[in-house]
């Protein structure tokens, strides 16, 4: 990992690992859910995705990345959930 994606407090974990939680939780929440969700609900251990791994992640696990509410990125996985309107609409 690059420096800049790892708070000081928090240690690294490998890539296996992020993977495997990311693609769970995905798994789970078909309707996609934003990096910051992500990252509070596995305590992951980034401030923000890191982009090699996320490109990865695209090829793997078929992560999609689409234009959210405001600012925000939806993960999903390609083929699950609705359309990107039914998702802004579902997350509020």
């Amino acid at each position: 990992m690059r420096e800049g994606f790892l708070p000081p407090e928090r240690t690294a974990m490998r890539y296996f690992e992020y993977k495997a939680g990311i693609q769970h939780y995905l798994e789970r929440h078909s309707v996609g859910v934003s990096w910051q969700e992500l990252r509070e609900s596995l305590k992951l251990p980034y401030v923000r995705p890191c982009p090699e791994w996320t490109r990865r992640l695209e090829v793997e696990i078929g992560l999609v990345r689409q234009k959210g509410a405001g600012r925000s990125l939806l993960w999903t996985l390609h083929g699950r959930g609705g359309t990107i309107a039914s998702r802004i609409i579902a997350k509020g």
